[in-house]
């Protein structure tokens, strides 16, 4: 899992096999229950505040996590990043689309068999922290679609899924327990084409 705060959701830093509070930690539990003897190992590389741009106010590709993500020889990657690139300092589309390729290329040279998966943000109600909706759903979203098909990844849509759910979004950028366990049957089911737990 690669991401900003979303994912990061509270986890243990030092210890990348933290899942946190959020949709890692309840997409992993749904995955591993549903194939107990595969031995998945799952990894949170979320980082609080990061960018895909690589000029944003504090960009992903510059963390430490980011090398350990094309080290890892992952079966799956995800990459949920974007939502701070919204932000008014940091938007520029050309610049968004051009870095998320380059991020797709980065990964699949170290780890050219993994499956890549690119999750639409989820929806800012209707934002706080200058992270803009009008931004991800007009700007972003299309954006990372159109990387995403060219690049032969999957979308993971968590936008459409979170929508009118902004009670569950009490900061109106962090969805909370509820939130996240939306997002994570959306995820479980787009990576293992089964039914959504309950």
């Amino acid at each position: 899992f690669q991401g900003d705060s979303v994912t990061d959701a509270g986890r243990d830093r030092s210890n990348p096999h933290d899942m946190g509070e959020g949709y890692p930690r309840y997409a992993s539990a749904m995955i591993q229950d549903s194939y107990p003897d595969t031995g998945f190992e799952f990894v949170n590389l979320g980082i609080s505040g990061t960018t895909l741009q690589s000029k944003g106010d504090s960009p992903y590709t510059a963390k430490d996590n980011y090398t350990i993500a094309r080290q890892i020889e992952g079966d799956i990657i995800l990459i949920a990043l974007g939502t701070n690139d919204s932000k008014p300092a940091n938007w520029n589309a050309a610049a968004f689309s051009r870095d998320y390729e380059t991020m797709i290329k980065e990964l699949r040279t170290g780890n050219p068999k993994a499956e890549i998966y690119c999750l639409l943000p989820v929806p800012a109600y209707p934002g706080n922290y200058g992270i803009r909706d009008s931004i991800i759903r007009g700007e972003v979203i299309p954006a990372i679609r159109k990387v995403a098909g060219k690049a032969k990844c999957r979308v993971i849509d968590l936008y459409t899924p979170m929508k009118g759910e902004g009670s569950k979004v009490p900061d109106k950028v962090h969805p909370n327990g509820a939130g996240h366990a939306i997002m994570a049957q959306h995820i479980y089911k787009a990576i293992t084409g089964r039914k959504m737990p309950e």
